[in-house]
């Protein structure tokens, strides 16, 4: 029994199958070797072949029934043991330190155990081909043409090891010095006033900036700047987030990247 496939059979097809097997049987019991017998059911009695074409239907239809079940238990059975396996995977994951990702709707997860971090992007912002975890791209579309720049959000790390001037403990790095990366992005986009939102990402000392700017290589394309710089102190990192986008569409993309902020967690 433990062959049965669990694969759906036409009914239809089973009934005539039945109705076919039980007809040669009652021909060759009551025609080929002269047996007898008789069936009667609520005042109705019928005798010889048509007899035995009943009993062997009947009792061929109340097998099929029997087998059914049988095929329909074993089906729940094997869905059943997919679904612990897939529960015990999911097990061993959180078991190695694979945090739990908020996921909101037409987002994605990514998780980097390389980089100690997870979160969720936007599903249609694809990956920059160059980056690993880095720069997610908004979709070629006519609003992309029409601003003449594509939004994106890059992520990016560095350990604490390699920048220079911090305190070696983690715990003495005052807040401004989270302002640095953000002060550099300022710099190099030759941008406007920057205004500073000290905050939490994940329980880590978070610093949040906006500014705008222009592109160099043509004037008239005004582009907001929203960043992120947290400092995971557990890890020994520094992880900044940015989001650059045309200033029409900068509302919109901004409510994304802080949709993706919201999802962050460390494996630290």
């Amino acid at each position: 029994m433990s062959n049965l496939k669990t694969g759906s059979i036409n009914p239809i097809s089973i009934y005539f199958v039945l109705f076919g097997s039980s007809l040669l049987a009652a021909v060759i019991l009551y025609g080929a070797l002269t047996s007898t017998g008789i069936w009667e059911s609520k005042g109705i009695q019928l005798s010889g072949a048509a007899a035995g074409f009943i009993i062997f239907f009947l009792l061929a239809n109340r097998v099929f029934h029997s087998l059914q079940k049988l095929q329909t238990e074993q089906r729940n059975n094997n869905d059943q043991q997919k679904i612990d396996a897939l529960k015990q995977e999911i097990s061993q994951l959180k078991a190695e330190g694979l945090p739990d990702i908020e996921c909101p709707s037409n987002f994605e997860t990514i998780i980097s155990k390389d980089f100690g971090l997870g979160f969720s992007k936007p599903r249609e912002w694809g990956n920059h081909p160059e980056q690993h975890v880095g720069i997610y791209m908004q979709p070629l579309d006519e609003k992309v043409a029409a601003a003449g720049f594509r939004g994106n959000i890059a992520v990016t790390v560095t350990p604490l090891d390699q920048l220079p001037g911090l305190p070696s403990d983690p715990k003495d790095i005052p807040l401004e010095a989270l302002k640095g990366p953000s002060l550099s992005a300022k710099k190099a986009c030759s941008g406007g006033d920057i205004s500073w939102n000290p905050t939490y990402v994940a329980n880590r000392r978070a610093m949040n900036s906006t500014f705008n700017y222009t592109l160099p290589e043509n004037p008239e394309i005004h582009v907001s700047m929203e960043g992120m710089v947290v400092l995971d102190e557990a890890g020994r990192r520094l992880f900044i987030f940015a989001l650059h986008e045309a200033e029409q569409r900068a509302k919109e993309s901004r409510q994304l990247f802080r949709q993706l902020m919201s999802t962050v967690k460390f494996l630290s």
